[in-house]
């Protein structure tokens, strides 16, 4: 059997076109644990790293994204901040994030158990809609996920925008 240690960027960006963010992050991890290089995309290392710090599984993720209906579009976990990019670098700092999945008919709110099941340990506060994690620091909008309303409620919008020239903005990380 031969000795591998490095896999080539080509090789590894086409594994991660097929796999999932968190699978991604699982993947880097491993590899590295027993001194394999995994070379794939920045921008999917760093995406993988964000979803992987409020989820340990994906098995709520798998749920959502396999509801399937004839008129609307398909339900797609999204995070909304406008400074998401400071995740990529493992900030600590607090964090505000919002969670959408546009899903439309309404049916996830039927996965809300198994929705909390797959997050990393955090704190929840129900009335306000939100969940914060305890390692990551991250405080996520669940308004959406729970209400079923595909849009959140919430009184301070510069947590999610912020205005730059003069123009409001905010970033999006579709999983």
């Amino acid at each position: 059997m031969a000795n591998i240690t490095r896999l080539s960027k080509d090789v590894g960006d086409v594994i991660a076109a097929l796999i999932s963010p968190l699978a991604r992050a699982s993947l880097g991890g491993a590899v590295t644990e027993v001194g394999l290089r995994f070379n794939f995309a920045n921008a999917d290392k760093k995406s993988a790293r964000v979803w992987d710090m409020m989820f340990k599984d994906e098995k709520w993720i798998k749920e959502i994204t396999n509801l399937k209906y004839d008129n609307t579009s398909l339900p797609n976990p999204t995070l909304i901040r406008h400074d998401l990019v400071k995740l990529y670098y493992r900030s600590l700092t607090p964090v505000y994030i919002a969670l959408l999945v546009f899903n439309w008919s309404g049916d996830s709110r039927y996965l809300k158990e198994k929705f909390f099941a797959s997050l990393r340990e955090h704190d929840c506060n129900r009335e306000a809609y939100e969940v914060r994690f305890k390692i990551s620091n991250i405080t996520l909008n669940i308004y959406d996920i729970v209400q079923r309303n595909a849009w959140i409620e919430m009184g301070d919008l510069s947590r999610l925008f912020h205005y730059r020239r003069r123009k409001l903005q905010t970033a999006t990380l579709y999983h």
